[in-house]
C-alpha cells in the first residue's frame, strides 16, 4: 500500500527584529545546540558500554531467539529484561532528560 502523496508547501519569511533580540535568539539557540550535543553525545556513550556489557547481549540473544521461535511469554519476559538494562544505563528519556536538566542548571 502506497502513501497519498500530498503536496507540501514551505513560506518563508524575514523576521523582523530588533538587535537586542536577534542576540536573545542567537544565545538561546547556541544553549539548545550545547544541550542537544551533550545529550546526544552521553547517550551514544552509555549506548556502547550497554552493546559491549555480557548480560545485554545475552538477553538479546535470547530474544531474537524467542522472536523466531513465536514464544510470546519468553518474549515479554526478555523484552522487559532488556528495558530494565536500557534503564540501568541511563537510556531512558525520562533519564536522558532529567540529566540534561540537573547537568545543565546545577551551577544556576
Amino acid at each position: 500500500m502506497t502513501k497519498w502523496k500530498k503536496d507540501c508547501f514551505i513560506i518563508e519569511l524575514k523576521l523582523l527584529i530588533d538587535t537586542w533580540q536577534k542576540v536573545i535568539l542567537l544565545k538561546r539557540f547556541e544553549i539548545a545546540r550545547t544541550l542537544y550535543n551533550t545529550t546526544l553525545s552521553y547517550a551514544v556513550k552509555q549506548y556502547t558500554f550497554m552493546q559491549k556489557s555480557k548480560h545485554y547481549r545475552k538477553q538479546l540473544r535470547c530474544y531474537q531467539k524467542a522472536k523466531k521461535t513465536n514464544d510470546s511469554k519468553e518474549l515479554k519476559q526478555t523484552a522487559k529484561e532488556l528495558n530494565n538494562i536500557r534503564q540501568s544505563f541511563g537510556l531512558s528519556e525520562y533519564q536522558l532528560h532529567a540529566r540534561t536538566i540537573c547537568h545543565s542548571f546545577k551551577n544556576n
